[in-house]
């Protein structure tokens, strides 16, 4: 088979597991039982951080009960059928490091252009083993891809998940505009770095701080 081929079926495989952890049909942890690999080979398989083999494909599709008829695409529209390159930035998300340029790029990562249709000039980033206030959700070592848009900065929104720039470090938060205030929620007591509650914003702009809206972590989070 030629090696683009093998690609393109990867790539299905891909977006086919993708869609049933975000279906709810089966969790990383359970497919990694499944067939036989630790948990964070196959998140970062599934992430794009690793590339997978094709053993790997093979037992995935068997503990899926899968053959490569099913991975065939039908017709559609090309735009389906699309990836996008999304620039993945040198250095790391952590309280204990210089926030990474965002001009800084390592590589890129290939994502189905689906994954990101709403995120456009979106950007990735790796975080680092210290930033843990976000675990279970956001896990160090993740690699997670972010809407710079202003309009998700502005006014960001409780509920979602936040790269910050807060005194040149890189953190993974929570958090909302209130009054003059920025308000930082953790998922647990961070380990590490600053306590961070309450940031002033009468003499900051709070686009300097929010960086960007985390849109995808191996499964969207838009």
């Amino acid at each position: 088979m030629p090696r683009d081929d093998f690609h393109q079926l990867f790539d299905a495989l891909l977006s086919h597991v993708r869609h049933l952890i975000r279906r709810g049909d089966v969790s990383e942890r359970g497919l990694a039982r499944l067939i036989g690999y630790s948990q964070p080979h196959v998140h970062n398989i599934l992430a794009g951080v690793r590339n997978m083999n094709v053993r790997f494909a093979d037992d995935l599709l068997g503990g899926l009960g899968l053959s490569l008829k099913d991975l065939t695409p039908t017709p559609g529209p090309v735009a389906q059928l699309s990836h996008v390159a999304v620039p993945l930035c040198s250095g790391e998300i952590s309280p204990n490091r210089e926030y990474p340029s965002e001009k800084g790029v390592a590589t890129t990562i290939p994502m189905r252009a689906t994954e990101v249709s709403a995120s456009a000039g979106c950007l990735a980033f790796r975080v680092g083993r210290e930033e843990n206030s976000m675990w279970p959700t956001v896990c160090p070592g993740d690699t997670v891809v972010v809407d710079p848009s202003l309009r998700r900065r502005r006014n960001p929104d409780i509920e979602a998940i936040y790269v910050l720039r807060i005194t040149g470090r890189g953190f993974v938060r929570r958090c909302r505009k209130v009054s003059d205030r920025l308000l930082i929620v953790s998922g647990q007591e961070p380990s590490t770095g600053p306590p961070l509650t309450w940031i002033s914003l009468e003499n900051r702009k709070i686009l300097d701080i929010v960086r960007g809206r985390i849109v995808w972590i191996g499964r969207s989070l838009a």
